[in-house]
């Protein structure tokens, strides 16, 4: 079997007190954030900025430079999202948190940030 390894495999073989570590359980929560912030990324290029209710190209674009420096993460709960699908309605929140706070992750979780739209297919469910 076959993979590619920096989307599927984050080998924990390692102590992380070992010298230059690698395999170890830092370098696959960094594996795991740049893959977050690789979708985040995609979702933000692939917003409609002609969309309705859609934020401004500007912010977007600012957003986007913000990621792309490597700087700053995105942190993305299995619960929003598995393979990076399902991100629009949280784009606008990714957006105000990246260019509006310094914060070094930022986490998309419907347990702290749930989009209006979401919450509502949330309470649907639930019934």
């Amino acid at each position: 079997m076959q993979v590619d390894r920096a989307t599927e495999f984050a080998p924990i073989k390692n102590a992380a007190t070992a010298p230059g570590a690698v395999d170890s359980p830092a370098t696959a929560a960094r594996l795991l954030l740049e893959l977050h912030t690789r979708w985040a990324v995609a979702a933000l290029a692939g917003a409609d900025p002609a969309a309705p209710g859609a934020i401004p190209a500007r912010d977007r674009d600012r957003a986007l430079a913000i990621l792309r420096e490597g700087t700053r993460w995105v942190e993305i709960s299995p619960l929003v999202s598995y393979e990076g699908e399902g991100l629009l309605p949280y784009v606008e929140y990714l957006v105000q948190r990246l260019i509006r706070t310094s914060d070094a992750i930022v986490l998309i979780d419907p347990a702290i940030n749930r989009p209006p739209d979401v919450t509502n297919e949330l309470a649907v469910a639930k019934m």
